[in-house]
């Protein structure tokens, strides 16, 4: 059975908050919770932290190999509970390069070479304008947009667990399940759904 996971509004909106902070490069950082087996595999996600020493290429986000350290450093003598179990990043918009919330193989690569549980890639790119609600998708994944005074984006949520095949590194995408979190973007941004 594919797992799924619920996101808690405030991680919700911290990685679409970091993803717009950086639009136009990249954002890496971590997530925070839980993994469950029983009855059906599922991650509950409570928080999200975007690291902040990160070095960017045009579209590519590593975090610096010192303040990796440092945290690797301090998660070791932390509480299982407070370790990270995965990471987002996004994938923005190049020129007119077209986003995209698919891992790439570099994406799976880091996956595996991190053992990561669970990973989540905002895809966002600018909006010429109108909106478009926060909605789940049948596929899974979240979308909708945001429109503020000066900028508008279209933002592409997806979520993928490493797949248990030993030849090359693969993932597998799940189902994002967070209904307080859209609820709250669409109430918010005033947008009916």
């Amino acid at each position: 059975m594919t797992p799924i996971v619920y996101v808690h509004p405030r991680a919700f909106e911290t990685m679409i908050r970091a993803s717009i902070e950086r639009f136009k490069k990249e954002c890496l950082g971590h997530i925070f919770g839980r993994e469950y087996k029983k009855p059906r595999p599922y991650f509950i996600i409570t928080d999200a932290s975007p690291l902040q020493s990160v070095k960017t290429k045009n579209q590519e986000v590593e975090a610096s190999k010192r303040s990796d350290l440092r945290l690797r450093d301090f998660f070791s003598r932390m509480p299982t509970h407070a370790r990270p179990i995965g990471y987002f990043h996004s994938h923005t918009e190049y020129g007119n390069v077209a986003f995209s919330a698919e891992m790439s193989e570099h994406d799976k690569e880091d996956m595996m070479r991190e053992k990561s549980k669970l990973e989540f890639i905002i895809a966002i790119s600018s909006r010429k304008r109108g909106v478009v609600p926060w909605n789940q998708q049948p596929e899974g994944n979240i979308k909708g947009s945001f429109s503020g005074a000066r900028y508008n984006y279209n933002l592409d949520i997806h979520a993928y667990i490493p797949a248990s095949e030993e030849d090359a590194p693969s993932a597998v995408r799940i189902k994002i399940v967070a209904p307080r979190a859209v609820e709250e973007f669409n109430r918010a941004l005033k947008y009916r759904t």
